[in-house]
């Protein structure tokens, strides 16, 4: 059974740090989200240089406040319920996207 559908498997092996297998799949995953992106800028006729380098930009900041925000509700003691929270996060910025 693999990690993914064993989540108190992944808990108990929960060290801080992913594989490089996990890591690639999370990019790819993520960098879906950006053919919504490209495709809205391609459709209303924007410079690809400015679009691409605000996207990087404003990934980098919310990726960033976002790891910074786990690690303070990992010290906050309910990290516990992370995979709860990440999940319907996800599930409401696909609702957004869809509305």
């Amino acid at each position: 059974m693999d990690t993914l559908s064993d989540s108190s498997k992944a808990d108990r092996n929960a060290n801080g740090v992913i594989s490089i297998n996990e890591a690639v799949f999370l990019g790819i995953s993520l960098s879906l989200n950006c053919i919504v992106t490209g495709l809205g800028a391609g459709l209303s006729g924007l410079s690809l240089i400015p679009v691409t380098a605000s996207v990087f930009l404003f990934s980098l900041l919310t990726i960033s406040i976002g790891y910074a925000l786990g690690n303070r509700a990992n010290f906050l003691h309910f990290g516990y319920l992370s995979q709860i929270i990440s999940g319907a996060l996800l599930v409401a910025i696909g609702i957004h996207d869809l509305i």
